[in-house]
This record gives structure tokens, C-alpha cells and sequence, in this order.
């Protein structure tokens, strides 16, 4: 018998267009494809055949077109061997490994005793049986299931108020076990908390989370968390969280205006001004006026800078004070307003000198 490695990218890409006879595929579907089957043959083969039969993979004028991938389940048969394995163990077993699963597919085995009640020997005895059946590996001191496929079919086995008990149960647990929720724990804290159904829990976890990626610099993070915690907030509870979404609202503000969009920026400071009451302190409209000037001078859009800098002042508040999202200093190339007796925008544009090109440093 000769042990068989996983694919590389390569070979997975040649492998998935040879499945379906295609000469292309949509990138999308490819990335999919090699994230779900983690260079297994086997798994290539299943995916697409998944995707497929849920109509999220069609052949249409001799053309492969991808349809809602994010709503592509876990494929049938897959799952089917997965319940046969989960059915041959006791239900403590089915416990523990329905705990796991909830806190993502690698987890913190230590965690699972609070989660389910259970003592120590008889979680250890269970993550043994799930050894056994190939469904969990043990890595040194972690745990985690041996494929992304067989952690999604085992979470999806659960039935929704497991899940939503379970999930609220490891909340606690990690909260406990990790206080103020450090690093990778608020994220999971967000994960478990609306598995769990708190959405407006879940929010706020996510808006910690964005503010902690924005402040160190991690623009793209910050705005995957922010954004995901603004769509939890459904139409029907926008009162009642509108103080979440100002929050929200401000940070992504922050985000786009540092990141150079520029339009999403400014058109969401503007409707996050025409939504704040009046009752808001004027500093915080100031910050936020700030904040539509720095993605103004980062457009080269001069008057809507100088205007919004100018009610900034006018709200009386200190102008070089950051915004509440950013607790960090400015660095060259962000923008800060210019005393009044400066001539000129707020911030010069580039210029060419020698075939080369010169930024001023912004005043600070």
C-alpha cells in the first residue's frame, strides 16, 4: 500500500477542472473548493458533487457559473458517513463532541468540562472514541477535527436548541477561562454568542474586536468584523440597538476613511450625522467631522475637507483629538487639520520632482 498526500494547489485546481470536464471555473468555486477539501481526492470529488446538486454550481451555454456559495451545505453523503460514525457512540460521546464543535474546529479541550457537565475522565474517554472513529486528531496539547467537512457536519447534526444551549454554555466557559477576552477569545466569544442567539451580545463583542484590528493597524480585519457585526442588527431592532450601530457606524467610518474609501466614508459620516441626536456630545460630532475630512484629503477633495474641518471647529472641540476608534498617534500620511493661518488645503498632494515623487509630512 502507498500513502497517498495530499494534493498541492496545483494538482487541486488541474483535479477540479478534470471532475467536471471544464476548461475554467470560477475563481470563486476553485477557492471553495480547495478550502473544503483540503487536498483530499476524495473530498474534491464531494464538494463538487455538493455544490451541484444544490444548484450552486450549473452548466449553462457550455459555461460553469457559480451561484450562492456561502449557502452551499455539507455535502450528503459525506454527512451520512459522519451521523453513522456520531450514532455508534454513547450519548455522553455525542455531547462532548457537540460541545467541541461549537467552539470551532480547533478547540480547547479543557473547556469542555464546563461546557457539558461532565467530569474530566469521561471528556477525555469521549475525545478518545472520537480518535478512534477519525473524526477528531489530537495535536500535542489541542484538539482539533480532522477535517473542516467533519467539524461543519457535526455542528450542523446538532438540532437548533443543542446547538443555542450548548453555545451559550461554552460562552460562559470561555468568558471565565479568559477574562476580558484576549486576542483570538473575543472572536469566538462573538461566534458563541450568536450561535447562542444574543445578536446584540454578538455585536458588541464584534465592535470590541474592530476597534482592537483598527487600532494596531489591521484595517481589513477591522472592517470583516464591524461589518458582520452591523448585519446581525436585522431591520425590526434597529431602535433598539441604535446605540450599537452609532458605535458601528462611527468605527467603519474610521475604517474606510484609513483605508483610502474614500466614498464609502464620507456617505456614511454623513448619514451617521444626520442619525445622531442632539443630545451628543459636540466632541464626538467633531471626531466624526474629523474623520470625513482625513478620507477627503485622502481623495484630494479639498472643500468638503476644509468644510467639515471647519464645523469640527466650530463645535469647540480640540481638533488634534483622535477619534475615539483610533487611541493610537498619527503616522505620515494620515491627515490632521492645519492651523487657520496655513495657506492652502490642509494637506498638500503629492508632487513630482526628478522623476521622483515628494509627500509633506502632515502637521501633528
Amino acid at each position: 500500500m502507498l500513502p497517498l498526500r495530499r494534493l498541492d494547489p496545483a494538482a487541486m485546481a488541474r483535479m477540479t477542472l478534470a471532475c467536471v470536464g471544464a476548461v475554467d471555473l470560477p475563481r470563486p468555486v476553485q477557492s471553495f473548493v480547495a478550502e473544503r477539501a483540503e487536498g483530499i481526492p476524495f473530498l474534491v470529488e464531494e464538494v463538487l458533487a455538493g455544490l451541484i446538486a444544490e444548484g450552486a454550481l450549473a452548466e449553462r451555454d457550455g459555461t460553469w457559473q457559480a451561484g450562492d456559495l456561502a449557502a452551499a451545505g455539507i455535502p450528503g453523503t459525506f454527512a451520512d458517513a459522519v451521523r453513522r460514525r456520531l450514532d455508534a457512540v454513547d450519548a455522553n460521546s455525542r455531547r462532548v463532541l457537540g460541545a467541541a464543535a461549537v467552539l470551532g474546529r480547533r478547540f480547547d479541550w479543557s473547556l469542555l468540562s464546563p461546557v457539558t457537565g461532565l467530569a474530566d475522565a469521561a471528556v477525555v474517554a469521549a475525545l478518545r472514541r472520537g480518535v478512534g472513529l477519525q473524526l477528531v486528531v489530537a495535536d500535542r496539547d489541542s484538539f482539533r477535527f480532522r477535517h473542516a467537512l467533519t467539524h461543519d457536519a457535526v455542528l450542523a447534526g446538532l438540532l437548533p436548541p443543542e446547538r443555542a444551549m450548548l453555545s451559550g454554555q461554552a460562552l460562559a466557559a470561555v468568558q471565565a477561562a479568559h477574562p476580558g477576552l484576549p486576542g483570538e477569545a473575543c472572536l469566538l466569544a462573538a461566534d458563541l454568542a450568536e450561535r447562542a442567539g444574543y445578536p446584540a451580545r454578538a455585536g458588541g463583542l464584534l465592535l470590541e474586536a474592530g476597534r482592537r484590528d483598527l487600532a494596531v493597524g489591521a484595517l481589513a480585519s477591522a472592517e470583516h468584523a464591524l461589518t458582520r457585526a452591523r448585519h446581525l442588527i436585522v431591520p425590526g431592532d434597529v431602535t433598539a440597538h441604535a446605540a450599537l450601530l452609532t458605535l458601528l457606524d462611527e468605527a467603519l467610518t474610521e475604517v474606510f476613511a484609513m483605508s483610502g474609501q474614500v466614498d464609502r466614508a464620507i456617505e456614511m459620516g454623513q448619514t451617521l450625522l444626520a442619525r445622531l441626536d442632539r443630545q451628543v456630545p459636540s466632541a464626538r460630532v467633531a471626531a466624526l467631522h474629523l474623520g470625513i475630512a482625513r478620507a477627503a484629503i485622502a481623495g484630494a477633495r479639498w472643500a468638503e475637507a476644509a468644510a467639515s474641518i471647519e464645523v469640527a471647529r466650530e463645535s469647540g472641540a480640540d481638533a488634534a483629538q483622535p477619534t475615539p476608534a483610533r487611541r493610537r498617534s498619527p503616522s505620515a500620511g494620515d491627515a490632521w487639520p492645519r492651523p487657520a493661518s496655513w495657506p492652502g488645503p490642509p494637506c498638500a498632494p503629492p508632487k513630482a520632482r526628478d522623476g521622483r515623487t515628494w509627500r509633506v509630512r502632515p502637521w501633528r
